[in-house]
């Protein structure tokens, strides 16, 4: 569950293949998505967050994915993983700087994400630090720093 800057509800609905939005009085706005593998689809979903810009970002658990939508939901890019895939995404979260943090339980582990104009680079993969991780909500005080590890450059 995210909340975007008019106080919007965003949440994941695993079951129905789709994300939903609410005002916040709990009143439905709309939602997006369906089951399937193309853009703008979903096979369970499970971890939501808003950026700066209201960007709706989507943990598409079952595509093994991060899909970026307007605040309209409608589709805009995916995170290309590629040169260090992820395997079940399940937790979101956007730092205040910018960067994504994804729990990747398949991995058993969660990687972050700085952005750099389009593109996303990899800062970690840190499996000593998380365990099968599904979601949660870091404290990243200090996210400018890199632990040790490598980096990959992916596509957004």
């Amino acid at each position: 569950m995210a909340v975007n800057s008019q106080g919007h509800v965003v949440v994941s609905d695993f079951h129905n293949h789709s994300i939903k939005v609410f005002d916040a009085e709990g009143e439905f706005l709309f939602c997006f998505g369906s089951n399937g593998e193309g853009n703008g689809q979903f096979n369970a979903p499970t971890g939501v967050a808003v950026d700066a810009q209201d960007n709706i970002l989507v943990a598409d658990w079952g595509n093994s994915r991060i899909q970026v939508f307007d605040s309209a939901g409608s589709f805009l890019a995916f995170v290309n993983t590629l040169a260090c895939p992820l395997y079940g995404p399940q937790g979101l979260a956007i730092t205040p700087d910018g960067n994504i943090v994804v729990a990747d339980s398949g991995n058993h582990c969660f990687k972050i994400y700085r952005r750099e104009n389009s593109d996303l680079q990899q800062l970690s993969s840190m499996i000593e630090k998380q365990r099968f991780p599904s979601s949660f909500s870091p404290d990243i005080s200090n996210s400018a720093g890199s632990p040790a590890g490598e980096e990959y450059l992916v596509q957004y």
